[in-house]
């Protein structure tokens, strides 16, 4: 064979293998992308979500509810006892179908349903927020920066008068 033919070979298969790892990469890529906003669409960790992916940026009135049950589920999940957590999860599971079902709803029917899961929406979003404001060690931290505050002054003033 011709020297000639040989680099053209080497530059092909150096070319050929360039464009399979590039497509191996970018399909591991949209893998892990896909895996991670499934994720983050779970209302239990573990239950694979029913809502469609592109819920996640998506302005529909469903798609909004959807995140906002998301939303209030990782609150309750910071908040609640996990026996509380997870009767919330089951009930916020229902709702998620209930708004995958309104979403295939023609027009005419959707508002309706939709309103129903707006206020279904609401009450876990409350019940989330609600165990928030109870289990919040907002005050706590607020008095212990206060008390840390007042040591540092008196510390300040002791090394003023000491020179």
């Amino acid at each position: 064979m011709s020297a000639v033919l040989i680099i053209l070979l080497v530059i092909l298969g150096t070319l050929l293998a360039l464009g399979v790892a590039a497509i191996t990469a970018t399909v591991l890529g949209a893998n892990k992308v896909r895996k991670t906003v499934k994720g983050k669409q779970e209302l239990v960790p573990g239950h694979k979500s029913a809502a469609p992916l592109n819920w996640n940026g998506s302005p529909k009135r469903e798609a909004v509810q959807h995140r906002r049950l998301v939303k209030a589920m990782t609150l309750a999940r910071s908040v609640h006892s996990p026996a509380e957590a997870m009767n919330l999860g089951q009930q916020a599971v229902r709702i998620e179908q209930e708004l995958v079902r309104a979403a295939l709803l023609p027009k005419a029917n959707k508002k309706a349903a939709l309103d129903n899961t707006d206020e279904l929406v609401s009450a876990v979003e409350e019940l989330a927020a609600g165990a928030f404001e109870r289990n919040s060690s907002m005050p706590t931290i607020q008095t212990d920066l206060s008390e840390l505050r007042e040591r540092l002054q008196l510390l300040a003033e002791a090394r003023r008068e000491l020179g």
